[in-house]
């Protein structure tokens, strides 16, 4: 719906604000209605923070829903991704506090809410979806923060003594001190789930806040700490390691060919640990490990994909209330034949029975016809295998094999689509060109 890129540099060096802008400019897409810039001191002299904003106008499409937005004191900033579905459930609480709002942005309330409550307090009261930074001049201190779902994302880094924070990593490419390189250590985990779970990332040296967490920076450095946990799930019959490798796209002998010397043990290990983060019962965390891991890579998506075009989405299953009401039903409820029952109970309230149980269908992309076609066998040939051969993170042989078998095999299609994407990624991220 937005988005926002900035920095603070933790040695008090005076913030460049056309670095800054160029960075936000790289977010443009995410928010055509209006942009803004903010600086501000995290130490309280001089300048050495700055933040950028675009903007996608929803709820108040008058100005006065302008980010950066600055409390009344002007201690305290906002930048806001996202939208909060119960921010006006707290105005009359706020008028009979004698708050006079000056828009009918969800922004200025979550503003109030936390000069009103602090971090926890405000964090506790929102529902929705989200990722903010908010600077406490008074505290000397700036928190990124994430929803619980990571239904908005939120990126960040560290380039000497500053730190880069934006809803879209590519963001980072525009400061002079950022060099983009692959995290190898990654690539396996990529190769093999199609994307890097937890706060992870291709790039190297760029994090991922994770759903439910937040991140404090103050002139000291960075900590992060979790403020929202997932419910316990039912028990859904499966070992850590088998609901693990379940979600594994790629076996272990297709990456091989791949990828000689694949090694997903370290990739294992550290999904293991997200899948008993939960605690309790380990069975009961199958459903917490998808949501963390499978979910948040598909909002992410998601975003990225709608985002290109300054589009909106909604995902009201994942408001709050849902969620912590869906984790006290029994897995038969969810999962298997008789999955969304309930949905489809409350549907039929509502709906005629031909749309509730119509087959389901799937956003499939013309993957196999593209891929027979003559400008992707132009680019492979000219630009993609070339470019697998030269970087060497995948064997190039085995990618050429897999595509001419995928000619006459459409169901090898997917499988193609994971060394290629890469190699685009990396030409675009990496080598800095368009491919």
């Amino acid at each position: 719906m937005c988005g926002f890129a900035g920095l603070a540099n933790l040695d008090g060096a005076p913030a460049d604000a056309s670095v800054v802008a160029a960075m936000t400019h790289l977010v443009a897409h995410r928010g055509p209605d209006d942009r803004g810039e903010h600086t501000f001191s995290l130490r309280g002299r001089g300048v050495d923070c700055a933040v950028g904003f675009h903007r996608l106008k929803i709820l108040d499409l008058s100005d006065r829903g302008h980010q950066p937005m600055a409390s009344p004191s002007s201690d305290v900033i906002l930048a806001l991704n996202g939208e909060i579905y119960n921010a006006f459930d707290y105005q009359a609480e706020l008028d009979a506090a004698g708050v006079s709002l000056r828009s009918r942005s969800d922004a200025e309330i979550v503003l109030h809410l936390y000069e009103r409550y602090g971090l926890e307090g405000f964090l506790d009261r929102l529902n929705g979806m989200l990722a903010m930074m908010i600077a406490d001049l008074r505290r000397h201190q700036i928190h990124l923060v994430r929803d619980h779902f990571g239904i908005k994302p939120l990126s960040w880094t560290r380039v000497g003594a500053s730190i880069l924070f934006a809803s879209e990593a590519r963001a980072f490419l525009a400061h002079p001190g950022f060099t983009a390189a692959i995290a190898e250590r990654h690539l396996d985990e990529q190769l093999a789930f199609r994307y890097v779970a937890g706060g992870a990332s291709l790039l190297k040296g760029v994090h991922l806040l994770r759903p439910g967490h937040r991140l404090r920076i103050t002139p000291d450095g960075v900590t992060t700490t979790r403020y929202a946990s997932i419910p316990d799930a039912t028990d859904a019959g499966l070992t850590p390691e088998a609901a693990v490798r379940a979600t594994q796209f790629q076996p272990d002998a297709k990456l091989a060919r791949l990828r000689p010397g694949a090694n997903l043990a370290a990739a294992i290990e550290r999904r293991l640990d997200i899948f008993s983060e939960g605690g309790g019962d380990h069975l009961s965390n199958w459903l917490n490990y998808e949501m963390q891991t499978f979910l948040v890579d598909v909002l992410m998506r998601q975003d990225k994909m709608l985002m290109a075009h300054g589009t909106e989405n909604r995902v009201p299953f994942l408001d709050r209330r849902i969620v912590a009401f869906a984790r006290t039903l029994k897995a038969s409820h969810l999962i298997g034949d008789a999955g969304k029952a309930i949905v489809k109970a409350l549907a039929r309230q509502v709906f005629p029975p031909a749309f509730v149980d119509r087959a389901k269908g799937a956003f499939n992309l013309p993957l196999s016809q593209y891929f027979r076609g003559r400008r992707f066998g132009e680019l492979m040939e000219e630009a993609w295998l070339p470019g697998m051969k030269r970087r060497g993170l995948v064997s190039e042989t085995a990618v050429r094999a897999l595509w001419r078998r995928s000619l006459s095999a459409p169901a090898l299609t997917e499988v193609l689509w994971i060394p290629v994407a890469l190699e685009v990624w990396a030409q675009q991220f990496v080598d800095g060109r368009r491919a």
